[in-house]
């Protein structure tokens, strides 16, 4: 009788040991999913966050200060301003997007995103900015 006891004590902790390993490779896996799943950081300029006849002072509280901006007043005699915003994102590398924003008499009038940049090579033979004598190994 004890090799009975012994064999049904055997198979439940083989037992707590399979189901264990199942539920921890099964959290993997879902926790796998889950972060391929998650969403890109996407932009904060739209059309929705930047409408048309929003106030500079407004555009200024809620994105801060353009990192470059530029005036003039046009043969209408209308005050035009262009504020430069940038925002970096990791899209299969580093990709750099700069939004401008148009204002005419301190209201918005369009938004602008220029294209794509990408200034930060990955995995390539070289960055961006260095000369081909400074190669990184």
């Amino acid at each position: 009788m004890p090799t009975g006891l012994c064999k049904a004590f055997s198979e439940t902790y083989v037992d707590r040991i399979m189901k264990t390993k199942v539920t921890v490779l099964l959290g993997i896996c879902i926790i796998s999913i889950l972060m391929g799943c998650a969403s890109t950081k996407s932009s904060k300029f739209s059309s929705m966050s930047v409408p048309m006849g929003m106030d500079k002072k407004d555009v200024l509280a809620k994105f801060g200060s353009p990192y470059k901006s530029g005036y003039f007043k046009d043969t209408n005699q209308i005050f035009r301003e262009d504020w430069y915003y940038k925002e970096s994102f990791y899209i299969h590398g580093w990709v750099d997007v700069v939004n401008i924003i148009h204002f005419e008499n301190g209201k918005v009038v369009s938004l602008e995103p220029l294209p794509e940049q990408r200034p930060y090579l990955v995995g390539g033979d070289r960055e961006v900015g260095t000369t081909s004598a400074e190669k990184k190994p």
